[in-house]
């Protein structure tokens, strides 16, 4: 795509030239009006991507600009991260926040980092400038956007500051610092360093480090457009992996608090199940957490085995109608769909995303009887495990604990996104 449709770099939402501290504290609550953005697509110039409307409450702590709400804003699709403010001479007498954003998409979950900055003072702000620089997708569906959203600001008190406060200067404590790569007490040479990245393709990969003795030394953090001016805030795609940070530490959760027997309790006592065949009977959570369940569609075969038969849209079609389906029920009634093998569970793996769908669902209705209906999955993992670490913002951006193919505002789940990709320009505009 050509440089002159955008042409941003992501610099200009850094501080520029002389700066200062705030001139005014940002607190209360801030409407921003649904808007269309330009966009590069596809190598095609000109075409439309829509940034939804929301409303939410900021509050400022010395040079932090604090979203009261981080989790999703269903169903919007758009998480926010933690800012920044400042002053520039050119401003005025406004200060000028910036303000970083996580797009996701209604069905594949595909994640795209922006950039935000707008103006303010005690009672006004500016429109809210914006622009999307890079993304967790497949290659077909990469695209940059900019654009304009007008905004309002209602200033006023916000609900449990207070403690959000405290809250938030926790969360700050608890940190891991972060040094660049150069600062790394490793020898370039040493074994391990070279193709430390692997083979992952540079205009892919968006950030690599390395964890020694409590210090995150940072190898990039990249995007078409430079660096992303605030690395600590970007968010990166763990695609499945969640099925181990979700389902598998759910269920460990689980297991330590009421006792291992809950590996061992049936999916048919906790979920209804609607398949019309009797392969769930004996499934366990274990068996659902190892997917090795024996239900599935393709490949009846034990020997040889061909583990991904069931694992993406193009072998098995009924995959990407659970990923279209927008409710829990819905998402079920296509898992219970599937056939059963010749063998019984426990025996043959056959990775399927639909099957940690399905523990999760039995594993949040086990919790509701233990602990009460108010209860939910999700909930438990961050109150009883990652927050106790220092996790204090880690949020599923689908309602369900589907602990399989869903979005986290931290890392982003995302399995085959299957769409077809275009062939020439769509709505306007012409290669660029």
């Amino acid at each position: 795509m050509g440089n002159s449709a955008f042409s941003c770099r992501n610099a200009y939402f850094m501080p520029v030239g002389q700066t200062a501290p705030a001139l005014h504290a940002f607190k209360g609550t801030v409407t921003i009006q649904a808007a269309s953005l330009s966009t590069a697509h596809y190598g095609c110039a000109g075409l439309v991507e829509p940034l939804p409307g929301f409303t939410v409450a900021f509050f400022t702590q010395g040079e932090h600009l604090v979203p009261v709400v981080r989790d999703i804003l269903a169903p919007q699709g758009v998480i926010l991260a933690l800012g920044r403010v400042w002053s520039e001479p050119g401003d005025g007498c406004m200060s000028r926040a910036f303000l970083p954003f996580l797009l996701t998409e209604l069905y594949f979950y595909t994640s795209r980092n922006g950039l935000a900055t707008f103006l303010y003072d005690d009672t006004r702000v500016s429109a809210l400038r914006v622009q999307v620089v890079q993304e967790n997708a497949p290659s077909r569906d990469k695209f940059d956007a900019w654009g304009q959203a007008a905004m309002t600001y209602t200033p006023g008190p916000i609900p449990n500051e207070a403690a959000l406060q405290v809250q938030f200067a926790a969360e700050q404590q608890q940190q891991v610092p972060i040094r660049p790569w150069s600062a790394l007490p490793v020898a370039p040479e040493a074994p391990g360093m070279a193709g430390f990245d692997g083979d992952s393709a540079p205009a892919d990969l968006k950030a690599s480090g390395l964890i020694v003795d409590g210090v995150l030394y940072l190898r990039g953090c990249e995007t078409r457009w430079g660096p992303y001016p605030y690395c600590r805030q970007m968010r990166h795609g763990i695609f499945s992996v969640t099925k181990s940070l979700g389902a598998a530490m759910a269920l460990l959760r689980l297991a330590q608090t009421y006792g291992d027997e809950v590996l061992v309790l049936k999916i048919k006592d906790y979920v209804p199940v609607t398949a019309v065949h009797d392969g769930w009977e004996q499934v366990t959570f274990a068996d659902a957490l190892n997917m090795a369940t024996g239900i599935g569609d393709n490949w009846p075969h034990r020997e040889p085995n061909q583990p991904m038969a069931d694992a993406t849209g193009w072998t098995n079609p009924r995959l990407n109608q659970w990923l279209r389906a927008l409710t829990a029920k819905d998402k079920l009634a296509i898992s219970f769909a599937f056939g059963k093998y010749p063998w019984g569970p426990g025996e043959v793996f056959r990775y399927n995303s639909t099957h940690t769908f399905v523990l999760a669902a039995a594993m949040d209705s086990f919790l509701k009887r233990q602990a009460g209906p108010q209860t939910h999955l999700w909930d438990m993992v961050l109150a009883d495990v990652f927050q106790p670490i220092g996790i204090s913002a880690f949020r599923f951006t689908d309602g369900e604990p589907i602990a399989a193919y869903t979005n986290v505002d931290a890392m982003v789940l995302v399995g085959e996104a299957i769409r077809p990709v275009p062939r020439d320009c769509v709505g306007g505009g012409a290669p660029a």
